[in-house]
């Protein structure tokens, strides 16, 4: 077998310069787009607007939600940032869902930083997404399926966000949740997830895995000391 430290194993990583708290691009982001400052809480998606992505199933939630829950359809706006079948969808809930279509990557940088929290309802297990280190790098928490590629690596722990189950019962009680707990606890979250988003999903941090890497097999047993010991993230 090879000994677990000749194996490297290199995250994911996104821009850190570009992806960090910015208040002023958060409210000029609203201003644009007229979010009223009068709303409680601002959830966040983005990406492809497609059945795998778990769309269908944020879609019942959210309508279900507000028929259901008075607070919520007064105090909740979602915004909605891709594009796909389900954008239509989303559009027919009514005000409280703002469709605003394919993102560069800038006012990406601007969209995290105008929600309170960014929702990833994907239904199927997959690599890391980008949308979620995005997030948690603009100081985000963030909420997602529980799947093991999400609560293994980014959600680790209710101080950094919430989960849930892949059915509308359990997506609507952690939505709930989120507006009981209030932007004071999902700030705190936020805090905690950009620090695990700073100790290991960085573009710097990937570029230097990757540098320590090729170093290691380019001049074979010379850099076995120096470069081919795996090490590993800090948490």
């Amino acid at each position: 077998m090879i000994p677990e430290d000749r194996v490297h194993i290199i995250l994911n990583g996104v821009d850190e310069e570009i992806f960090k708290p910015d208040i002023i691009k958060g409210k000029s982001f609203k201003q644009k787009f007229g979010i009223p400052e009068t709303r409680t809480l601002v959830l966040g998606m983005a990406g492809r607007l497609v059945k795998d992505k778990g769309h269908p199933l944020m879609f019942e939630a959210l309508k279900q939600l507000q028929m259901e829950n008075g607070m919520f359809r007064e105090r909740v706006l979602v915004l909605v940032a891709g594009d796909g079948p389900w954008a239509a969808r989303y559009r027919d809930l009514g005000s409280n869902v703002l469709v605003l279509g394919p993102l560069e990557q800038a006012q990406l940088a601007a969209f995290y930083n105008a929600i309170d929290i960014f929702v990833n309802p994907t239904l199927r297990a997959q690599g890391l997404d980008h949308t979620l280190l995005e997030a948690i790098l603009s100081g985000k928490p963030v909420m997602a399926t529980r799947v093991a590629s999400i609560t293994g690596s980014v959600i680790v722990g209710p101080e950094m966000g919430y989960t849930f189950s892949p059915t509308v019962v359990s997506l609507k009680k952690a939505l709930s949740q989120v507006l009981n707990d209030g932007r004071g606890a999902l700030e705190q979250k936020g805090q905690a997830a950009r620090r695990r988003g700073l100790q290991l999903f960085t573009a710097t941090k990937m570029a230097a895995a990757y540098e320590r890497l090729f170093l290691c097999i380019s001049d074979g047993d010379d850099n076995v000391d120096n470069y081919c010991r795996y090490q590993a993230p800090s948490k």
